[in-house]
Order: structure tokens, then sequence, then C-alpha cells
């Protein structure tokens, strides 16, 4: 606090915490009793201390969101459309398969790296560096598609500006974002990766992409939005205004600040908060994470459930052959896979706001998530051994996958913030890369034991093998968080 505070001559002046920026003292302070029920008429609005960009922080969230939901909707580029390309590249399934796990080979070795360098360089430089890897990813795509291996080349781009994006969302909500809007931000950033993989999945039923020339017109739409998001990164996006309502600033820090209050004051009032995070170098950031028994449980955690959600994912067509009646399979698996991202928006916005206005804490909306998550799995490994004895009936399944995307996307964004909660004052992007890598590692590990299982033509058994398979992971889950997990 600044010494001016403690002379009577100075006017003390009250603060809102909630509504950053709102005077509560009087116009004239030299009545005690009105300093502490002001009226409503002398409330009177003034600049905030930190100057915090009340709407410059929705813009800069829009514009990583594009960014990494143009990265997301190139890694599943490929997938749905797997039989034309195979087919105009001359190359086995593998190799198209290879085109989206590059992104989780790459992942785990590069992340470390990459968090190093955007702890150095700042999350605006970094973000710039993964939207120029991004783009000139996308540009390589778009202008040789024809050839595997320039295709390839370009894929591997896309995958490097992934490292530098996906653990982003908790530092740039906790950079950004009031305490009580945090949750939901980094629940929209992570999400936004969710909706890349709508838009891939749904231009497969909406666009003929079978056509040299519709998917030339299709990669240059995402070349462009892949430019505009580098654009948006460069215009508005900064390393953020992290004194914002950080966790160790209590209501008293508002309290009778001066209304001439000088940068240095304001120094002064956040600096041992700023100064605490700056000595966080990168080692310390991840000894704080993988040193702590609890941050350890919950990135085993993570992993499991992000690699049963990338498993579900992958092998969506795999498990229901049925569905190919009347060569309808590829319209009904893409609706299949919207389905599922739009059972993670929900989930994601829904868990957001719940832990935004306390309603739960971070370990009692975790466990509820994993409990969610391992019963939906149960149901929709029922609802597909029921369907496989009546190929007709989709409204069981559908349903099922709704509420698989539902709990295990929720998961990933609520995951971000009990794990950087966990590990404060660690670097946030540090923290949410450790928790992406673990989850790469778990997602290679389960497509790859599934492929495995299914071999090259999925029977029931084999089907029933990989959902069981998954719903014991999520078992062991829930036991592990529930045992191993301090509350």
């Amino acid at each position: 606090m600044s010494s001016r505070n403690d002379s009577p001559d100075e006017t003390s002046r009250l603060y809102d915490v909630d509504t950053p920026g709102m005077y509560l003292g009087p116009e004239s302070p030299t009545d005690p009793s009105s300093l502490a029920s002001p009226s409503n008429d002398q409330l009177t609005a003034i600049p905030p201390l930190s100057s915090p960009p009340l709407r410059t922080r929705w813009i800069v969230l829009a514009s990583f969101s594009l960014l990494t939901l143009t990265s997301s909707w190139m890694w599943i580029t490929w997938s749905p459309i797997e039989k034309h390309v195979v087919k105009m590249w001359n190359v086995t399934d593998a190799d198209v398969d290879a085109l989206s796990m590059v992104f989780m080979y790459l992942y785990v070795p590069l992340s470390f790296p990459a968090l190093w360098l955007l702890q150095r360089v700042g999350m605006r430089n970094g973000l710039l560096l993964g939207a120029a890897f991004n783009l000139a990813g996308s540009i390589v795509r778009w202008l040789r598609f024809e050839s595997y291996s320039y295709v390839y080349l370009g894929t591997v781009l896309c995958s490097i500006a992934q490292t530098f994006t996906l653990a982003v969302p908790p530092l740039l909500s906790h950079s950004w974002f009031p305490l009580h809007e945090r949750a939901l931000a980094t629940s929209v950033g992570v999400l936004a990766n969710q909706m890349g993989t709508c838009f891939g999945l749904g231009a497969s039923i909406m666009v003929d992409l079978s056509m040299s020339a519709a998917l030339s017109t299709y990669l240059g739409v995402q070349c462009f939005c892949a430019g505009f998001a580098a654009l948006l990164i460069l215009i508005f996006v900064t390393n953020g205004h992290n004194t914002i309502n950080h966790e160790t600033t209590s209501k008293d820090n508002y309290e009778n600040q001066n209304v001439d209050t000088e940068t240095n004051d304001e120094n002064e009032l956040f600096g041992s908060t700023t100064e605490k995070k700056d000595d966080m170098t990168y080692a310390n950031s991840l000894r704080k994470v993988l040193c702590s028994s609890d941050g350890v449980v919950l990135n085993v955690v993570y992993g499991i459930n992000v690699g049963a959600f990338y498993s579900s994912a992958t092998f969506l067509s795999q498990m229901l052959p049925q569905w190919s009646v009347e060569g309808q399979q590829q319209i009904l698996i893409g609706w299949l896979g919207i389905a599922l991202v739009l059972g993670g928006v929900g989930g994601s916005i829904t868990t957001g706001m719940l832990l935004d206005r306390n309603y739960f804490t971070y370990y009692e909306m975790t466990r509820l998530l994993l409990i969610g998550a391992t019963l939906s799995v149960g149901c929709f490994t029922a609802a597909v051994e029921w369907c496989a004895g009546a190929s007709d009936s989709h409204v069981p399944v559908f349903l099922a996958i709704s509420f698989v995307g539902f709990f295990l996307t929720a998961v990933i964004s609520v995951g971000f913030e009990y794990g950087t909660d966990l590990a404060k004052p660690a670097n946030e992007a540090v923290v949410g890369g450790i928790y992406n890598a673990t989850a790469q590692a778990g997602g290679v590990f389960m497509v790859l034991v599934g492929s495995w299982i299914l071999g090259n033509n999925a029977s029931r058994d084999s089907i029933l093998m990989l959902n069981f398979m998954v719903l014991f992971s999520l078992l062991v889950g829930v036991v592990l968080f529930s045992v191993k997990m301090k509350r």
C-alpha cells in the first residue's frame, strides 16, 4: 500500500471487487458514516486501478479461438474423405491416418521446448509464431494438395504450430480475465479447438470433396481462415493484464485507494503477485506439477480421459459397420462426430459457468465429470451392441455419444483449470503444456491399442472389446482420482 493512504488529508476510495472501476465512496469523504454506507446517487464510475480491457478481452479470446479452431480443423481434414484421397495419392489407409497421428506424435517431444520458448518470449510472440507455422502449413497443403509428400510437409508445419496453441487457454484466461470469468474463458478456448473438429466433419457432409476443384477450394478456405487468425493475433493479442483479480488479490487490495493512484502505486499494490510469478522459471514450473502427488494423479487421470475421447472419435466408423446401408455410412458417421462435438459444447460451457459461480469446487466437479464420463461410455457400449442387431435404429447411439462428448470434453477444460490451480504460481502455459503432453501420449497409446484390437476388419467381438477397454480405463481413472487425490 502507498503511504499516502495513511494520511488523513488524502481522499479514500472504496471499490467494488465484482465491478472493476466502480467507486463506492462519496464525493466528499469528510463524513465517516457516508464512507461505510454510500447511497446509490454517490456511486461514481472511475477508471479501474489496472485499467482492465473489459471489452478487448473477448476480442483477444475470439482471436485465439479462431487460431486453435483452424489448427484442429486442419488436423481432421483428411479422415472424413480418406477413401477419396487414398486413390488420388495412390497411398494406403495407414498413410492417410499418419496425417492426423503426426499431430500427436510431434506434440509430446516438441511441446517442452515450445513451452520454454513461450515462457521466454511471452504469450503474444508465442502465438504469433504458432500462427506463422499454421499459415505456412496451410499454404503448402493448399498449393500442392495433389502431392502426398507436400501435404505431409504442410501437416508437419501445422502440427508444430499446435505446440504453441494447445496449452494457451489457461494462460490467456489468467492473463486477461477476472477471477469470476476464468473457468468460462478456459472452457471457450478448449471448446474452440473442438469446434474445428466439428467443422472438418461437417464439411464432408455438406460438400462433395471427391472433386479436386472442390477440395482445392476447401483447402483455400482453410488457408484464408489461418491467415485471418494470424492477423487478429497480430493486431489484438498482447501478454495481458495479469494483475486483474489475481488469486492472491483480496478485496482489501481495492479499499482505501486514492483516486489519483499512479502507476508506481499500482505496481506496489500488485507487485508481490507479479514478482512471484516472474520468479517461477520453466524448470520450477515443471517441478511444481511433476513433483506434486496431486499433480501426478491428475495428469494420469487427464491422459486416460483424453485418450478415451480420441479413441471414441477415431474409431466411430469401425464401431458401426452396420450403418453402411445404402451407402449412407459417411453421412451418418459425420453427423455422429458432430453430435460428439456439440455434446462437448454443452459440457464445456455448463461446467465453466458452474465453476465461475462457485457451485462446485474443482475436486467435486472433476469427480462428477469422471463418473459421468464412465457411465456415458458404458451407455454408448450398450447402445452400439444393441444397434448391432437393429441397424435402422440410430437414436440411442446419437444420445449416448452426445453424453460422451459432454463429459469427456468438460474434463479437458476443467482439468486445465484444476491443474493450474494446483500448481500456483507456476506459469499457466507450462502447466497446460504438461497436461496436454500427457493427453497426447494417452491418445496415441489408446489409438494404437484400439487399432491392434480392431485389426483390418472390425468384428462385433473386437468392437465390444475396444469399448470395454475404454470403459475399464475410465473406471481406473475414477478409482485413482477418488482414492489418491486430496480434496
